[in-house]
């Protein structure tokens, strides 16, 4: 249904089992990552670190900049 597209719900993180609206009451979002980036930092660099896009297949809205480290 797509009701949220392109919405930015969070920007670093995010909390797990936030309901989304295009399902059914009591079911939660489904993100998949739609993009990566290095870290900006020369820390986040020397750790591996990467910047992760997520997008919840059933509303499309957006988590932004979720830091993960490469193993």
């Amino acid at each position: 249904m797509n009701s949220q597209l392109n919405k930015v719900i969070a920007t670093g993180g995010w909390k797990s089992g936030q309901p989304c609206p295009d399902r059914e009451p009591g079911k939660v979002h489904s993100f998949r990552d739609i993009q990566s980036k290095p870290s900006p930092t020369a820390q986040g660099r020397k750790a591996g670190e990467r910047l992760i896009t997520s997008q919840c297949k059933f509303c499309g809205c957006l988590i932004v900049d979720c830091p993960t480290i490469n193993l």
